[in-house]
């Protein structure tokens, strides 16, 4: 595929929001990221809680929280400031919440869908470009994970 075009130093958001171990699951990826534009400045946005596994990541120039269960006013602050401030935003789930603010967040967007549904057909018509993941209990998230690269160009 194609590597997505970005500016000569692309802002990069990936979003991250599930538990402690899942966030830690997702800094290959980001390493991948930073590889494929080594100019770029990284953030992620996981769930308050879990950016402390990400703590002195080299890849990343910040972590961005959300509460896991954020009212409304939490919502809507977060889509305020992060709408379109970057040139690509990665979501390593399938759910509504990451593929959303990925692609609020976004110009670009690349993201995880479920094989079929209404949903995943509503996604994959957001999204920049989409990767469909089987939700296959004996394969490891990190398998998942790591098709995201192909579908934004970078090294797999």
């Amino acid at each position: 595929m194609t590597p997505m075009r970005l500016s000569g130093t692309p802002r990069i958001l990936v979003v991250a929001l599930r538990r402690l171990g899942d966030v830690l699951l997702t800094t290959p990826l980001i390493r991948s990221v930073k590889r494929a534009y080594p100019d770029a400045a990284i953030d992620a946005l996981v769930f308050a809680g879990t950016q402390g596994v990400l703590a002195g990541n080299p890849d990343l120039k910040n972590v961005l929280t959300i509460p896991s269960r954020p009212n409304l006013g939490e919502t809507l602050a977060l889509l305020r400031r992060t709408a379109k401030r970057y040139d690509l935003a990665l979501s390593t789930q399938t759910g509504d919440r990451p593929t959303t603010l990925a692609v609020v967040a976004g110009r670009q967007s690349v993201g995880l869908l479920e094989a079929n549904g209404l949903a995943a057909t509503a996604k994959r018509a957001l999204l920049s470009r989409s990767c469909v993941t089987d939700r296959d209990q004996h394969r490891h998230m990190l398998d998942r994970l790591n098709v995201l690269p192909r579908y934004f160009g970078g090294p797999e």
